[in-house]
């Protein structure tokens, strides 16, 4: 089952422009359609559905039981709050949890640690010079 969840979350941690969320829920909306299309069971939370009370995961624990899963699988977050909160999300006991990478950056995480190895002070645009010229785009 695939499961992408509108939530208030991740649109009120931050001040965000409105065109904003509504082109990642415009998205989101149409990559699910395009699944459910390709035959896939998705369960697809609007914000209209959300409940503002309901944590991450308490609800994670909720659909996880309702849908007898024996593991989880998630993308990697590009967002670091959510990255953590996954990362110390504990499902029942006997269910699996599995972080898989979400393939869309140039880059794996961990290189970024390596460019900068040893060094005192981190300049991120030596870092995107180096991506720009491994992978040889402008």
């Amino acid at each position: 089952v695939y499961v992408m969840l509108e939530m208030r979350q991740e649109t009120d941690y931050v001040l965000h422009h409105a065109q904003k969320i509504i082109a990642i829920f415009a998205a989101m909306r149409a990559f699910a359609r395009s699944l459910q299309q390709a035959g896939h069971r998705i369960h697809y939370q609007t914000i209209q559905e959300a409940d503002p009370a309901i944590t991450l995961p308490k609800l994670l624990d909720q659909l996880l039981q309702h849908y007898q899963c024996t593991e989880l699988r998630y993308q990697e977050p590009d967002e670091y709050r959510l990255d953590q909160q996954l990362a110390a999300y504990q499902p029942a006991s006997g269910i699996r949890k599995y972080c898989v990478s979400s393939e869309h950056f140039f880059t794996m995480r961990h290189e970024v640690a390596v460019q900068f190895k040893g060094k005192s002070r981190w300049l991120m645009e030596h870092f995107y010079r180096a991506m720009r010229v491994r992978h040889k785009i402008l």
